[in-house]
């Protein structure tokens, strides 16, 4: 009885040194609250993962050219994440300085971009001059032709363009536009006759036609300004080619009368300039202006044959340089319907001073049968033109 007493007190004084009351002694007290936890390293609790579970763990941390994919990355910490591969190549070029992105080369890596119009312009009449009269005896001969009554319609001509994107600043561009189809007629009778100066050209018959084409080739540096706007500076080649031809009625048995006036202008010179985008809507839509001026020297010429009533045939030029104008402003509306192509549609004026018309030189030019012709250029004349364009974009 006493031993099992003994024995039953000596198990009690170890609980009492030994049990949970010495470990609850142990842990820290809140104002221990603030030490570092252990690190996974030191911690005895926390298990080496089995092979099965590495297999399915994030893949151990590759070298910085592996160091992406289309979903997921590592981020500084060695912590797998999610990301945008897209987020990525865009921090590759910076697009910020590729506008406007449909002018100058876009952005990514696209250098070249390509444009194609179809331009619809009319030109305006020149200017007004009378050419073809019925005589009246004791009063004034009777007008019935005037120059500006000779109106012309609205002409198709191609307009190409291809941008060389330099850096994201800069870009070198190449444009050329033509238009060959401008012209207008007209056919007067008269009895007994008409009269066509200079000289004897009468016919109970006269048709007459007025055709002019006009072509364009720019070379043109580009330097992005801010975010809006670009100035230009660059040469421009502009051809300005003129026919006007006066025809009477054929008559059995005698010279058919023929007035035949052909002016030219080759014009070369430097331009400056500015495009702006005047207007966003979104990333699909915006709207986009240019100016251009420059000063050109013009090698102008006029040649004039002439066939009078008699079949004389006369014949006259002169040439001349001179200094020429020409301005061009425009609008245009851009539609991007794709990573890269847009659509196109817009207007524009264009206004050339200082050039010689067919039309022009015919009060200064003496066509006299039995005659030395003799001719003055004329290159005060100036032509305006307007219309729409539509295109695309690559």
């Amino acid at each position: 009885m006493t031993t099992s007493v003994c024995t039953a007190a000596i198990v009690c004084s170890l609980v009492f040194a030994f049990g949970p009351g010495s470990a609850r002694a142990e842990r820290p007290t809140p104002a221990d609250s603030t030490d570092r936890p252990p690190d996974a390293s030191e911690s005895p609790f926390i298990e080496e993962p089995t092979e099965v579970e590495r297999s399915t763990a994030s893949p151990e941390p590759r070298d910085e050219s592996q160091s992406w994919d289309a979903t997921h990355s590592w981020d500084q910490h060695g912590s797998w994440v999610e990301s945008n591969m897209w987020d990525r190549m865009e921090s590759w070029v910076d697009c910020s300085s590729c506008w406007p992105k449909h002018l100058g080369g876009g952005c990514g890596t696209s250098l070249w971009t390509a444009t194609a119009d179809v331009l619809l312009l009319q030109r305006s009449a020149a200017r007004s001059q009378p050419i073809l009269f019925v005589p009246a005896i004791g009063i004034d001969d009777i007008i019935v032709l005037d120059v500006d009554d000779l109106a012309f319609s609205f002409e198709a001509g191609p307009r190409v363009s291809l941008t060389r994107r330099l850096h994201g600043e800069c870009s070198i561009e190449v444009n050329y536009f033509g238009l060959y189809g401008a012209s207008a007629s007209a056919v007067r009778d008269g009895n007994p006759g008409i009269l066509f100066p200079p000289g004897v050209f009468v016919s109970t018959q006269f048709a007459v036609d007025y055709d002019s084409e006009l072509s364009s080739t720019e070379l043109n540096y580009r330097h992005r300004h801010n975010d809006r706007v670009e100035l230009l500076v660059g040469m421009r080649w502009v051809e300005l080619v003129e026919r006007f031809d006066v025809v009477g009625a054929e008559v059995m048995g005698a010279p058919t009368p023929h007035y035949a006036m052909r002016a030219g202008n080759s014009m070369y010179g430097f331009q400056l300039g500015t495009y702006a985008k005047l207007f966003e809507h979104g990333n699909r839509f915006s709207v986009d202006g240019f100016v251009k001026a420059g000063v050109f020297a013009n090698g102008a010429y006029q040649r004039t044959v002439s066939i009078g009533n008699l079949g004389t045939v006369v014949a006259a030029s002169d040439d001349e340089d001179h200094t020429a104008f020409l301005s061009e402003i425009g609008l245009t509306g851009v539609y991007r319907f794709g990573d890269r192509w847009t659509a196109r549609f817009g207007y524009q004026v264009m206004w050339i001073e200082g050039v010689a018309l067919a039309p022009d030189q015919i009060p200064f030019t003496n066509m006299i049968p039995f005659t030395v012709g003799t001719a003055n250029l004329q290159t005060n004349g100036s032509s305006l033109y307007h219309g729409v364009h539509l295109g695309f974009e690559a």
